[in-house]
């Protein structure tokens, strides 16, 4: 059967019909990259999970990564493809819309696996798309890209839990963006919300982690 058909169908139909292998061989033929596939599944035998339960996990991952690359395209082109789709598709399976990941698929090589990774992760915890996606591009075009969207990120998600809404969250945490200031989004959160972070990040004083 055709790997397009197979990823209009749910996974438990696909459960009957594949197996892992044939799941692989699939997406090898549409260009789909193994690496998150052989990981998911690779996690699942980990923890001693019977492979007719990995099967329609991996295979929902590997229609999610299809619509990913679909969708992106050449934007998801170059040695991070793998880690591009992977979190196109955890951000549409998070409720992304197609544009939002369209948007943030065409920042710049380095930063456009974290963004699209942000975006998902933010959506998750409930923050609007529009602001997500505003706050990331914005956090994109700092002097230190990767480092100021992996701080805008963890920074709004820490406000939340530490209990700030979720807009007023994100204008915090944009305030501190690292364009060009010396300023770092950490710097906005209450050191007791940084208790699960790495040493250096919980001892931010507005300089972020070294």
């Amino acid at each position: 059967m055709n790997f397009l058909t197979l990823i209009l169908m749910a996974p438990s139909a696909l459960a009957s019909q594949t197996d892992l292998e044939a799941i692989y061989a699939e997406a090898t033929e549409l260009g789909v990259p193994l690496e998150p596939l052989r990981a998911k599944a690779a996690e699942g035998q980990a923890k001693g999970v019977p492979e007719a339960r990995l099967v329609p996990v991996v295979d929902q991952l590997a229609s999610d990564l299809a619509r990913a690359s679909t969708l992106l395209g050449a934007q998801a082109e170059g040695g991070e493809r793998a880690s591009v789709l992977s979190a196109a598709a955890l951000a549409l399976r998070a409720g992304a819309s197609e544009a939002a990941v369209t948007q943030l698929g065409a920042l710049e090589s380095g930063v456009r696996a974290r963004g699209l990774e942000s975006l998902g992760d933010l959506l998750g915890q409930g923050f609007p798309e529009t602001e997500v996606v505003r706050l990331i591009e914005t956090a994109a075009r700092g002097a230190n890209p990767e480092r100021s969207v992996n701080g805008v990120a963890t920074a709004a998600s820490l406000l939340v839990a530490a209990g700030v809404p979720p807009g007023q969250a994100l204008e915090q945490a944009s305030s501190g963006n690292g364009q060009g200031n010396g300023s770092h989004p950490l710097g906005n959160v209450p050191p007791q919300s940084r208790d699960d972070l790495p040493e250096p990040a919980q001892n931010s004083n507005g300089q972020g982690p070294k």
